[in-house]
């Protein structure tokens, strides 16, 4: 089965690591208009993965350290 939805997690804010959301598609990455806010201030890099229950998982960088 072939879905169209895709899942993006990146900082939001346009100049800093901050502001770690969230954004769904459902036109194969054509658009993003619903978006979550996961982590508000300072975050880094993020990585999701859909867990065995079908939950999705995010996994980020806290603080805005630049991974030191």
């Amino acid at each position: 089965m072939r879905t169209r939805t895709a899942l993006f997690s990146n900082n939001a804010h346009p100049t800093a690591r901050n502001d770690l959301t969230v954004r769904l598609s459902t036109d194969d990455g054509a658009s993003w208009p619903a978006r979550a806010l996961v982590k508000p201030g300072g975050a880094g890099y993020s990585t999701m993965a859909v867990l065995a229950d079908g939950t999705v998982g995010n996994l980020y960088e806290v603080g805005n350290t630049g991974g030191i």
